[in-house]
């Protein structure tokens, strides 16, 4: 039930990103007036001060905003940022294209030399690019990543209509919110609890799992998202809150 998630650490704080003073990142609107309701003394920070030591952390306060932010100030706290599982084994029935991991060299000279068009995401460091479609050189251009040995997540193309973003909290779905495509076309709702079926023993407390429709009908995971710091797409204050919070404390453990 939305803001009855029984927490297993004790927060008495909440500190939200901003992105200037006074002004709350984007996702984050309207959650200090969830969290104030919870019982919880909100307060803001810039990402600037707390990579200089200049925001006080315990394991009572909740940090929320992006991915930089909150891992920084998981470090703080002496707790490793979990390594992503964009692509947990167990789904592999419901991914509806390959996906091998490799490097950007190995990758690139696939795109280069022998003129294939690939997705391409970084597997260990999330966000030092973002996943997108490779068909040329040029496509590598101004990318960031001069290290041929970076790691990468390869998938093969595919004709997507539509995308959905399934956010999840102790296994249970607790909203589904359209983020790109033709919305008018929904996934199918069976996929759904299938791959929840599945991952049910593995799932972060808090995490998302983005679903597509392919153009020949088919409904496909295209990925799962871990919670500490995600994306919102409009998402329900409750909920995201739910989300956050659950797997911030799961991660305080």
């Amino acid at each position: 039930m939305l803001g009855l998630i029984v927490l297993s650490v004790r927060l008495t704080d909440a500190l939200l990103e901003a992105v200037r003073p006074g002004e709350l990142d984007a996702d984050l609107h309207g959650l200090d007036v969830v969290l104030q309701g919870r019982g919880l003394r909100v307060a803001t920070f810039l990402h600037k001060h707390l990579s200089r030591g200049r925001v006080a952390l315990s394991r009572q306060t909740f940090v929320a905003g992006r991915l930089a932010a909150v891992e920084r100030a998981l470090g703080q706290l002496g707790i490793e940022p979990p390594r992503p599982d964009d692509y947990p084994v167990e789904a592999n029935p419901w991914f509806g294209r390959e996906i091998w991991p490799s490097t950007l060299g190995a990758a690139r000279a696939r795109v280069e030399d022998r003129g294939e068009v690939l997705f391409i995401k970084p597997r260990a460091q999330v966000k030092r690019f973002t996943g997108r479609v490779f068909a040329s050189a040029e496509d590598f251009r101004g990318l960031g990543v001069a290290s041929p040995r970076a790691e990468v997540w390869c998938a093969e193309v595919v004709e997507i209509l539509t995308e959905y973003r399934a956010y999840v909290v102790d296994d249970v779905v607790v909203g589904l919110r359209h983020y790109d495509g033709d919305g008018g076309v929904m996934v199918d709702a069976r996929v759904i609890h299938d791959v929840l079926a599945a991952l049910a023993t593995s799932l972060p407390a808090g995490c998302a799992l983005d679903f597509a429709v392919l153009g020949d009908g088919r409904t496909v995971l295209l990925e799962l998202n871990d919670g500490y710091a995600l994306g919102r797409h409009g998402l329900d204050g409750e909920a995201y809150a739910d989300l956050l919070l659950a797997r911030w404390t799961q991660l305080l453990g």
